[in-house]
C-alpha cells in the first residue's frame, strides 16, 4: 500500500476493506491532533456523517495513541447537518456523539450545527463565528469527508447554490432531491483545512470515484471534484471494492 498522486491537489491511498481505511484514517487523526497540539495549543477537527466515519470512530475508542491525546484541547465541529434535533437517528451529531461522549472523547469542545433552527442563515453565521472564534487562524487542523454515490460531500450536493459559495465559510443548501435544507461547510472551509480526508468504501460508489478522481472535471455534477487544493491536497482513502473500476480499467 502507498500513496499514489491523482494531481496537484489529490492523494489516494488503497487499502484492502473498510476496517482498514478505518484504522488508516484513525492513524492520521492522531498525527494531525498531536502536531496541531504541539505546535499551537489546539486541534479542531471537523468530524463527517454517514456510515463509513462510524468504523473509523470505533477505531479511535481502541487506539492507544488516540487515547492519550489531551482531549481538553480538542475542538469538534462536524462538516455538515440535517435539519433534525440532535437526539434523532438521523443527526450527524448525535451518531458521533454515541463514541466522542465517552472519556476520554468527552472531555473535547463539541461545537453542534444548529440545523434544526427556524433560522438557517442565522445559524450558518453563528456557526461561522465558532469556526473563526475556536479554530486556530480560523482554519481546521483537520477535514474528516465522506463522498456520496452521487458525487456529493458535506451537504455540497450536486447542481446545488451551495457549490457557488465562495466567501462563506458556512452556509443553508437546500436538497431538492431530498426535498430538505441543510447547513454545510462550504468549499472555503474544506479546502482551508490543513488536511482532509476522504474516506470511500464499498462498490456501489466505484463507478463514482473514478469519475470523482479521474473524470472530465465538472463541480456542479462532481462536487467531490473540488476537494482538496495544490496548498493542502486531499488524501482519499479508499477499500479495493470503492477502487474497483480504478483496479480493473
Amino acid at each position: 500500500m502507498k500513496v499514489v498522486t491523482v494531481d496537484l491537489s489529490r492523494d489516494l491511498l488503497i487499502v484492502e476493506n473498510d476496517s482498514y481505511v478505518a484504522l488508516y484514517a484513525a492513524i492520521e487523526f492522531v498525527r494531525c491532533a498531536a502536531k496541531a497540539i504541539k505546535e499551537h495549543a489546539s486541534f479542531s477537527c471537523a468530524l463527517s456523517g454517514g456510515s463509513t466515519p462510524k468504523k473509523m470512530y470505533e477505531e479511535l475508542l481502541q487506539n492507544k495513541e488516540a487515547l492519550e491525546l489531551d482531549f481538553s484541547k480538542v475542538n469538534f465541529f462536524w462538516s455538515d447537518e440535517r435539519a433534525v434535533a440532535p437526539n434523532d437517528p438521523e443527526s450527524n451529531y448525535g451518531m458521533a456523539m454515541n463514541y466522542f461522549s465517552r472519556k476520554p472523547f468527552d472531555k473535547a469542545h463539541k461545537f453542534r450545527m444548529q440545523a434544526d433552527s427556524e433560522d438557517l442563515n442565522q445559524a450558518a453565521v453563528d456557526y461561522e463565528k465558532e469556526i473563526q472564534e475556536h479554530c486556530f487562524q480560523s482554519r481546521f487542523d483537520l477535514m474528516l469527508l465522506g463522498m456520496g454515490e452521487d458525487g456529493h460531500t458535506a451537504s455540497l450536493f450536486p447542481n446545488t447554490k451551495a457549490l457557488k459559495e465562495e466567501v462563506r465559510l458556512v452556509c443553508p443548501n437546500f436538497v431538492s432531491e431530498k426535498n430538505c435544507y441543510r447547513l454545510t461547510l462550504t468549499y472555503r472551509a474544506i479546502n482551508e483545512a490543513r488536511k482532509t480526508l476522504v474516506l470511500v468504501t464499498g462498490k456501489a460508489k466505484a463507478k463514482m470515484l473514478q469519475e470523482i478522481l479521474y473524470g472530465k472535471p465538472d463541480f456542479e455534477k462532481y462536487p467531490a471534484q473540488k476537494i482538496g487544493t495544490a496548498q493542502h491536497p486531499a488524501l482519499f482513502i479508499v477499500d479495493e471494492a470503492a477502487a474497483f473500476e480504478l483496479l480493473h480499467p
